[in-house]
């Protein structure tokens, strides 16, 4: 079919594996669909025991006919077919290398791929280098070439079963690729079967005179006994390899995980098989709550909306995660800044990462009739981003190319996809005055790399993860101290940190949080007028650490005039409008931050905050329920037990409140829901536990249990305490259900004054 060549890529400065098709193939249109497949496919596994594809490429050649080649990795090594040319392995050497053969095909399994060809010719063995050289080499399953998507209804490979489904090399192929059945990565585990066969007798398992005859002797013969060709084998090992050369694919192992585990014994396998039975309970219970909320019928979709989907990291040594991020993330914030344009927010189409999902239901889920996918590829100081425009009604490519650049200038790559993004779809091109080239510049790659490892711990949302996002983003503000969106997002997150801390990680990151989050974002703003993230970042300074209610709503507002599509300052707009009392005006800005980000913990929490403040729990409790499906673990999970038991459900709120991470949290919830079912003891030890162990970042809670509880005067002095500390708690105030017995008394009035707030 072709040759494979070792090349310099001229532009990153790096070796890499050349695969062509050549002669008549070339005008066989139907293998010329199966290679651009093999590209389309392939992309999808990242995993380092995974041969990586980077791009597929068209041109002609010297007679003028095409000439069509992919680029990969380059890997220097030897095959096993080779390694076995100089004598079998023990299985003490197979071992290793068999489970990085399992752990990349689950990587494929994963990703909807089956190799369709595996078999030793196309494992290759890489030396290892570095600190650990003596160590067994790294495996790199090759050449997905005949591979195929295995779930039904794919349009990457509908039309081309019939074609593809004798394709393979017969000493590996399994009963059902011989007869022309369905495959499955069941298909893959009779192939790695051979293989470890061949790897620990040095034979294959079937031979025959012809390839027809080798493939037909497997439909007819059980397989043989690995013990009789290697006598003293383990049968630990021989009892794994017969299960994988069944003839029936049910009765193999399904998985290659499965494989590994039966290899390394039976407690690793138990572990696993418990993790799939959990998975799957979640998954049906997912499932459920998916169809009983299933709308009766779908939002029109706007030919005007896009979904940009994480860039894939195609560099060599698989770090570029959150390059690949920032890139995705940088091209979504210059789409948002077009009027009319709805774009989803990052949460939501960053949720498929790693999935194999169909365009057409990524466009269903998300609601968007466009789908921007592409990936990173970054080699010391060069990069080539490469992207695609699809439409997610018929998978068409509406628009594709690929960028070289140097590492300093991927704002201008950015930039110039956005444009591109927007020619694409026939709509007005970005303001010049809003393109994110001139705003983000800085002089050190460096600076940028770490600013988005910054933003990408930032938005797991995890009390460490953010403690990290504000080194990182310190770092880059040491590099280049006038960068403003470093200066920003290190505010924004010193506040959340700040906000959602216990008395002890504070002590142990910043005391003085509150002032440097203020200076931080004053000084974004200064830098980068015309940066949204800046106003952002103030405003929230503004609100939980000075209480400055006008200014923030201000700073919110221009945020939002410079990014009208920004989930992020729709839901802290929403928070403002809920804390100075107006709940019912932040409704609609939480459902549109629902609307673009769909798949939102954050946009769902706020949306069912919002209704709580108007006592709409019914609403409340479906917002809520939806952000706990997207993200239990999240810290406002306490708000679903805050609904239950403000709607007369106290048993209810007392579950949620038990299992919930954070102690202070937990014992609040405990207080007042064991208050509301008469157990004044069990509330009363939650309460003093509560004063006793979390006091400095918990005197508001305290101040709502005491209110909760009928202790009016306990509860004024609480709330003096957490005026003192500035507890962030006191920016929600208003409004708050649990000081209700407090509403109406001239010194409740007198302290919301102190607030800058209106009296109840």
């Amino acid at each position: 079919m072709g040759a494979v060549y070792e090349v310099t890529d001229l532009v990153l400065r790096s070796r890499v594996a050349l695969k062509t098709l050549e002669g008549p193939i070339t005008s066989d249109e139907a293998a010329m669909e199966r290679f651009r497949r093999e590209v389309l496919l392939a992309r999808r596994v990242s995993h380092p025991n995974v041969c990586r594809v980077y791009e597929l490429y068209r041109t002609s050649g010297a007679d003028g006919s095409p000439l069509h080649f992919l680029t990969m990795e380059f890997l220097e090594g030897e095959t096993v077919a080779a390694r076995l040319t100089r004598g079998r392995l023990s299985t003490t050497e197979a071992l290793p290398l068999v489970q990085q053969m399992c752990d990349g095909l689950s990587a494929a399994h994963a990703q909807g791929v089956i190799h369709r060809d595996f078999k030793s010719g196309n494992v290759m063995l890489v030396p290892r280098s570095g600190d650990h050289p003596e160590g067994p080499p790294r495996v790199a399953i090759t050449d997905f070439g005949v591979a195929r998507a295995f779930e039904r209804g794919d349009p990457e490979t509908e039309g081309l079963t019939g074609e593809a489904a004798v394709l393979g090399t017969p000493e590996y192929m399994a009963p059902e690729q011989v007869t022309g059945g369905e495959v499955s990565p069941a298909t893959d585990v009779y192939a790695l079967g051979v293989v470890m066969y061949q790897m620990v007798t040095g034979q294959l398992p079937f031979a025959g005179g012809t390839p027809l005859a080798t493939a037909a002797r497997r439909l007819e013969t059980p397989p043989p006994r690995p013990e009789l060709a290697a006598p003293g084998l383990d049968p630990r090992w021989s009892s794994t390899i017969l299960r994988c050369l069944d003839r029936d694919p049910q009765r193999r192992f399904q998985t290659a995980a499965e494989v590994a585990a039966a290899l390394t014994g039976s407690r690793r396998r138990g572990r696993l098989l418990l993790w799939a039975a959990l998975a799957l309970v979640l998954l049906l219970v997912n499932a459920s709550i998916f169809l009983l909320r299933k709308p009766a019928s779908s939002p029109r979709v706007t030919t005007r909306s896009i979904a940009v989907l994480p860039f894939a990291d195609m560099s060599p040594e698989h770090d570029q995660e959150y390059f690949s991020d920032g890139v995705a993330q940088e091209i979504i914030d210059a789409l948002a800044q077009v009027p009319g344009l709805h774009v989803v927010a990052r949460s939501s189409s960053f949720s498929f990462k790693g999935k194999n999902e169909d365009l057409r239901s990524v466009g269903q889920k998300l609601n968007v009739a466009n789908v921007l996918e592409g990936s990173v590829r970054k080699s010391g100081g060069r990069l080539r981003v490469s992207a695609q425009l699809v439409s997610t009604a018929d998978g068409y490519r509406l628009w594709s190319r690929s960028f070289d650049r140097e590492v300093a200038d991927v704002f201008g790559v950015q930039d110039e996809i956005a444009h591109a993004v927007v020619d694409a779809l026939r709509m007005q091109v970005l303001p010049e005055d809003m393109g994110k080239a001139a705003q983000l510049r800085v002089t050190n790659p460096e600076v940028y790399a770490t600013y988005l490892r910054g933003r990408q711990f930032r938005s797991k949302g995890g009390l460490a993860d953010v403690l990290q996002s504000i080194g990182e983003f310190r770092k880059a503000i040491a590099l280049e101290p006038d960068y403003a969106p470093a200066h920003a997002w290190l505010a924004e997150s010193l506040v959340w940190y700040g906000g959602n801390a216990d008395s002890g990680q504070l002590r142990l990151f910043d005391a003085d949080w509150r002032r440097h989050a203020a200076e931080e974002a004053d000084k974004a703003v200064a830098l980068n007028p015309r940066l949204a993230d800046a106003y952002l970042a103030r405003g929230r300074a503004r609100a939980f650490v000075n209480w400055d209610w006008p200014n923030a709503r201000a700073d919110y507002e221009h945020a939002l005039a410079l990014a009208p599509g920004d989930t992020v300052a729709l839901q802290y707009y929403a928070q403002l409008l809920v804390g100075i009392g107006r709940a019912s005006d932040a409704v609609a800005p939480s459902l549109l931050a629902v609307e673009l980000d769909p798949l939102s913990a954050d946009a769902h929490y706020f949306l069912g905050f919002a209704y709580s403040r108007l006592e709409r729990y019914d609403a409340a409790r479906t917002a809520l329920e939806k952000a706990v499906s997207l993200a239990p673990q999240h810290p406002l999970q306490r708000l679903l037990g805050h609904v239950e038991l403000l709607d007369g459900h106290p048993a209810k709120a007392l579950a949620i409140f038990e299992r919930l991470p954070a102690r202070w949290a937990r014992l609040f919830g405990t207080a007042v829901a064991q208050h509301t079912l008469g157990d004044e003891v069990a509330s009363r030890r939650a309460l003093d536990e509560l004063i006793e162990s979390s006091s400095q970042v918990a005197a508001f809670q305290i101040a709502e249990a005491y209110a909760w509880r009928g202790e009016r005067e306990t509860a004024l002095e609480w709330l003096e305490r957490a005026y003192e500390t500035r507890d962030t708690g006191l920016c929600f105030i208003k409004a708050d259900r649990f000081l209700r017995p407090l509403w109406g008394d001239p010194r409740y009035g007198a302290f919301l004054a102190k607030l800058n707030l209106p009296p109840e």
